[in-house]
């Protein structure tokens, strides 16, 4: 599939007309990066999901340092998460 950042696709979103939803001009993109592993934890503590968060958050940043300038992201733009 063509789009603006080769090697990423767009969501279904952009499938809405099928369904006669409103479509948009503008391609809504999803990256999908390598699985995280996480063990079932019956009662994790708050370390436990903190740590996991933290984990998530820095994939996060990594996919979007990846793809940003197949995007026409500026190389000195970085993701920020509050």
């Amino acid at each position: 599939m063509g789009g603006p950042c080769p090697g990423l696709r767009p969501t279904l979103a952009a499938l809405a007309g099928l369904f006669h939803l409103p479509i948009y001009r503008e391609y809504a993109l999803a990256a999908v990066g390598a699985p995280l592993e996480v063990p079932r934890l019956p009662q994790p503590s708050p370390q436990d999901v903190a740590r996991y968060h933290q984990l998530y958050v820095q994939r996060l940043q990594q996919l979007f340092e990846e793809h940003k300038e197949a995007c026409g992201v500026a190389p000195s733009t970085h993701l920020t998460i509050v």
